[in-house]
């Protein structure tokens, strides 16, 4: 093992030599794959620590193969595990290097592919600090006709697509803190060479989709930063983090105080920051209380984000905000088995949306109008007066992802 790493790693800093030559000062990539369990996972992430930025590639659910096509696949939702599938890829991130998730995501016909964009913005961009995140793969400007492109990748699906724009204002603001790090686990190359493997993290692969397991809970990924570290010169060390963690409620609280992973039913995480709040995934069993508003929802699934429209201003002091909403997504005559675990007919388009029904009572004073915008984002000349803050968005009457809230 020890002289494949060798090979392996002359092999990397051969091109990275010959790359930087050239003039570039970029970040560089050895690999994006991982290399087993063990032994061979941590020489093969040390080899990519030596050259540059850590970048790994993970997907979750779907059935078999690139297309879609009938027959049986996963239907379960990484909510209800907290830290599971997408997320458990961040127990790679090593210290002192940039994390990437160069390729992901929530494949099709899993119906609750909406949750693994808020995932990976608001644990893994947010919380955990990753630096980067490339979903799989983008081919059009606009929604497509059918939840299938690129055979079952497809970024421009609505369930995907349409949650950007809010995520993206909740990262690129900061509203997300990057947690305080809980846990760090320092590789001794000497011990490697020994074959002694000090950490039992092993790597479940099925193909493409892949999870990561270790001698701690996944739900630590939804407490603060976890990290690896190759002699470094501070040991081992995990700070508290099981007093974030109720076994009994099944709640995991984040040690920044703005996300709240419920999976004491299907599972439900909350958002709760000055700029951006919402829920994401089975929460229609609670009334979601957060800082400046309370939302619930008859849909057993949905998301509901709302975000401040304004750079610097909070959700209580903004003049106006945007409220993304989105459930499951299928194509028109798609059909499913009894439990929803096997594909009996593709459909044809176009995409249905479920429509989400949900109530905000916003607890912020003043006058305000709710504006009933279309799929881009455009105000279609419906607006609702606010009485007392209270929203009532039916989602089987407006037809609609956005709405826009305007304080007078």
């Amino acid at each position: 093992m020890g002289f494949l790493y060798e090979e392996q790693l002359k092999f990397y800093q051969r091109f990275e030599k010959a790359v930087r030559q050239t003039g570039y000062k970029g970040i560089i990539v050895a690999s994006c794959w991982q290399a087993g369990s063990g032994l061979t996972h941590l020489y093969n992430l040390h080899a990519d620590y030596k050259v540059g930025v850590i970048d790994r590639h993970n997907y979750f659910g779907g059935g078999d193969g690139h297309e879609l096509k009938t027959g049986k696949f996963t239907n379960t939702a990484m909510v209800s595990n907290p830290g599971s599938g997408l997320l458990s890829t961040g127990f790679q991130q090593v210290q002192n290097r940039p994390f990437q998730i160069s390729e992901w995501m929530e494949l099709i016909p899993t119906e609750w592919v909406a949750e693994s964009a808020p995932i990976i913005a608001a644990y893994g961009m947010g919380l955990q600090g990753w630096d980067a995140s490339y979903s799989f793969a983008m081919d059009y400007g606009d929604f497509t006709n059918t939840i299938q492109s690129h055979g079952i990748y497809n970024v421009t699906s609505p369930s995907q697509l349409s949650l950007y724009p809010a995520l993206a204002a909740m990262i690129y603001r900061k509203d997300i803190k990057e947690g305080r790090s809980i846990i760090n686990r320092n590789i001794q190359l000497s011990d490697l060479s020994m074959g002694i493997v000090s950490i039992k993290d092993k790597t479940v692969q099925g193909f493409d989709v892949k999870s990561f397991k270790t001698e701690m809970p996944e739900a630590v990924l939804g407490v603060g930063p976890v990290t690896l570290s190759f002699d470094a010169p501070k040991a081992n060390f995990s700070e508290g983090w099981k007093n974030y963690i109720n076994s009994s409620k099944k709640t995991v609280q984040s040690n920044t105080g703005q996300l709240l992973w419920d999976y004491s039913g299907k599972g439900y995480f909350s958002i709760n920051t000055a700029g951006t709040q919402g829920v994401v995934g089975f929460g229609n069993q609670s009334q979601i209380q957060l800082r400046d508003m309370q939302i619930s929802t008859s849909n057993n699934f949905a998301i509901v984000l709302v975000n401040s429209l304004d750079k610097i201003q909070s959700l209580s002091h903004c003049k106006r905000l945007l409220i993304t909403t989105m459930a499951r997504a299928k194509n028109t005559d798609m059909a499913f088995n009894a439990d929803t675990t096997q594909l009996l007919n593709l459909g044809k388009a176009p995409i249905l949306l479920e429509p989400v029904n949900t109530e905000i009572k916003l607890l912020r004073k003043g006058a305000a109008t709710l504006y009933i915008l279309d799929h881009s984002g455009n105000r279609t000349g419906a607006s609702i007066p606010v009485n007392d803050g209270k929203l009532v968005l039916a989602g089987d009457l407006y037809k609609t992802i956005y709405y826009e809230v305007v304080f007078n």
